[in-house]
């Protein structure tokens, strides 16, 4: 079988392991030294991460993509047969019309991806199609095009995979519209995206040449549609690799970002796990070439990388998942740069929310982002208890070079933040689900806010929490314990005593880490009881240097 389908059996077994790893903390790293340094997730309490609501749910079935316009005022939803167009009217979103492929029957997969022009009056629709059953009619892939004049929108084109796209047959939206058979198009349509004046198309064929994968760019000249120059190919992406199951385009038009997340690079190839990469293309008088090297991580053979792209207007930011983290780059000229650490789920819950990254948005400038998330479900032989209902979007805002969670959740049913997107100002979200996409308007955040990131276990007991705000100051962490739980006070009834407390100054917004050290008493009782359970409650305060002082926050801690 094709890779895609590899990739989604190794999958479930990740999700299970960071499910399983979601589970109230153990301290038992710092009673065996074999376990030191093991990751744990301080997520915060309902009380100090209020939930933000939306102001309105645009009505429909689950919603496969989303595209937004620039100024927010045109959504575009596809579902798997049919895409639909709302018009936003003060807080409420109106469906202005339902597009769906004229003249066709049975392409049930149009829909499953679509783009939006950044003034809302062109749309790309994807059409993966389907292949044929025993019971259904086989539907090509193609990509099509729709133009709204006014209040009413034509069919303007439909582009068509080229012949020499070398073929699988499709079957639907998601993981299985690239195919496993000959002739229809390798999954032609399933990712599209389009330039910001509506005069240039990416469509990709990630089924193509047995998984290989490939691009084509066309132009448009009046509402006339043609092929811009040949097919855009990885020059190092091999069989299996799904280049073009995501696409970035600047709003220009001249750069695009194109991944191949089940790509195997040479130095894998003997362990034979995915790795993934990203290529740059640019457009210089209407030819496309690749430019700079393949953008990767680091060396490591693991991660999927470039599952997921978003990119701002003007190409010099980049956001790219990696196995569940989001990764920031930089370009300069032809070569793009890490742009300070991964954007970290933060928010609670997120130990099960093994689909974090799975949907990216960039607001035009690139300071705003928006992550969806969305949890494990196959919960297998594991305690239903671990077994979440509810997926997440969260929000970032990038200072300088670092990246920092610290606006209100967003929170929804299990299928929640399965596809997200961004206005260009980054004020406006939509958030699909479900039930139809809920809309948001998402307020500034509140100055001199902060969230507990990751808190690192070592062998001697100390807890390093790292901490992301978005204003220079101090903080203080303190860290309480069952005294019971630890051995020190068997009739104690669960009663607290202080574990440790740290002090750290942050000399701008970014990232800092306050180390809490044990007390004498606790580190005793952690080198006396090897095989003691505690679980902790952290508290944070914060003084800035300017401004009014934020609430301290009280976080219980779980594994990551």
């Amino acid at each position: 079988m094709g890779a895609i389908f590899r990739r989604w059996e190794a999958e479930p077994a990740l999700g299970r392991a960071v499910l399983a790893l979601s589970i109230v903390a153990t301290l038992a790293a710092v009673a065996s030294p074999a376990l030191a340094n093991i990751r744990i997730r301080a997520s915060a309490n309902a009380a100090s991460r209020p939930l933000l609501r939306p102001y309105a749910k645009l009505a429909g079935g689950p919603a496969r993509a989303i595209a937004l316009s620039s100024d927010g005022s045109t959504a575009l939803i596809g579902e798997e047969g049919s895409a639909t167009v709302y018009a936003r009217s003060g807080n409420s979103w109106v469906p202005q019309t339902r597009l769906e492929p004229g003249g066709e029957s049975g392409a049930d997969a149009f829909g499953c991806s679509v783009a939006l022009s950044a003034d809302g009056d062109t749309a790309l629709i994807g059409a993966p199609g389907r292949s044929a059953g025993s019971s259904v009619t086989a539907a090509p892939s193609a990509a099509w095009v729709f133009a709204r004049s006014g209040g009413s929108w034509v069919q303007e084109a439909v582009l068509e995979p080229p012949a020499e796209t070398g073929a699988a047959a499709p079957l639907g939206c998601g993981a299985n519209s690239y195919g496993a058979g000959e002739g229809s198009g390798g999954g032609y349509g399933s990712s599209v995206a389009l330039s910001g004046d509506g005069s240039a198309a990416l469509v990709a064929a990630p089924g193509a040449d047995r998984y290989t994968g490939e691009v084509w760019a066309y132009k448009r000249s009046a509402s006339t549609w043609a092929p811009a120059g040949p097919r855009l190919l990885a020059p190092e992406a091999g069989v299996g690799a799904l280049f073009g199951a995501s696409i970035a385009f600047s709003a220009d038009g001249d750069t695009a970002l194109i991944g191949a997340p089940d790509d195997i690079p040479p130095r894998c190839r003997r362990t034979g796990t995915y790795a993934g990469g990203v290529w740059t293309y640019t457009r210089t008088a209407g030819t496309w070439t690749q430019s700079g090297e393949r953008v990767a991580p680091d060396g490591a053979c693991a991660g999927s990388f470039g599952g997921s792209i978003a990119l701002s207007s003007d190409a010099d930011t980049a956001l790219v998942s990696d196995a569940g983290r989001v990764l920031p780059f930089a370009r300069s000229g032809s070569s793009w740069s890490r742009q300070g650490p991964p954007l970290s789920c933060l928010q609670a819950d997120c130990g099960a929310l093994y689909d974090f990254s799975l949907s990216l948005s960039l607001s035009g400038d690139g300071n705003v982002a928006l992550v969806g998330a969305t949890p494990e479900t196959d919960c297998g032989k594991y305690m239903y208890a671990l077994c979440f209902s509810h997926g997440l979007a969260l929000t970032f805002d990038r200072f300088g070079a670092t990246w920092v969670q610290r606006r209100a959740r967003l929170e929804g049913p299990t299928s929640f933040g399965s596809a997200v997107a961004l206005s260009g100002s980054g004020e406006s979200a939509l958030i699909g689900e479900s039930g139809g996409p809920d809309a948001y308007l998402l307020p500034p955040p509140p100055p001199n806010s902060f969230s507990a990131g990751e808190l690192v276990a070592e062998r001697s007991g100390a807890l390093d929490q790292q901490i992301a705000s978005s204003a220079a100051g101090a903080f203080t962490a303190s860290a309480t314990v069952s005294a019971r739980e630890l051995g020190l006070a068997r009739g104690s009834h669960g009663a607290l005593i202080g574990y440790g407390r740290g002090t750290a100054l942050l000399a701008r917004g970014g990232i800092v880490t306050v180390k809490i050290e044990p007390t004498s008493r606790v580190r005793r009782a952690l080198s006396k009881h090897r095989s003691i359970l505690p679980k902790l409650h952290l508290t944070i305060g914060f003084e800035p240097r300017t401004g009014a002082t934020p609430t301290p926050q009280t976080f219980t801690v779980y594994r990551r």
